[in-house]
């Protein structure tokens, strides 16, 4: 079940991300604890910035979170799912749960910044996600950018009969 993240969920959540110290650092782990206390301890708007956990039976087993950049576009800040739960389709229902929430915000971009190692890769390229050039790749990172939503005018402009634009 897909959740957004509580005060219980912390320890656990930060967890997950300490069984991968190939991607994630003391110095990471310790900046995600911190991000999810403040969150969890004040109220933000899920427009501004949100962080859901799937849980099975109390356990929590994966975590995503997203925020929105001056840019007006979204960012994936935080993904992960317990190795003992991978390829069950935990990450694939986190970003989905996410991709479906900015788009009932209006969202068209979402963007997120990956390890540059194959499975990562190709998990987000398989999700609709298409690589980005961009300056962080000399931190061997790849960006990548996926278009939640085509924008479409939601009126017909034209002129009346009195000259205006209606």
């Amino acid at each position: 079940m897909i959740c957004k993240l509580s005060e219980e969920d912390i320890e656990q959540a930060v967890g997950i991300f300490a069984q991968y110290p190939k991607d994630f650092n003391s110095l990471g782990i310790k900046r995600l604890k911190e991000e999810l206390e403040e969150y969890a301890g004040e109220s933000v708007s899920l427009e501004t910035k949100g962080f859901f956990v799937e849980k099975e039976a109390s356990q929590v087993i994966g975590l995503i979170g997203y925020v929105m950049r001056p840019s007006n576009e979204y960012e994936i800040t935080w993904l992960a799912v317990r190795p003992d739960w991978q390829r069950r389709g935990i990450g694939k229902g986190l970003l989905e749960y996410v991709e479906q929430t900015l788009k009932n915000f209006r969202s068209e971009w979402l963007k997120l910044e990956v390890p540059n190692d194959p499975a990562t890769m190709n998990f987000y390229s398989a999700m609709g996600f298409s690589e980005e050039l961009s300056e962080f790749s000399e931190r061997n990172k790849v960006i990548y950018k996926k278009k939640l939503l085509a924008f479409k005018p939601t009126f017909k402009a034209g002129i009346s009969g009195d000259g205006l634009w209606k």
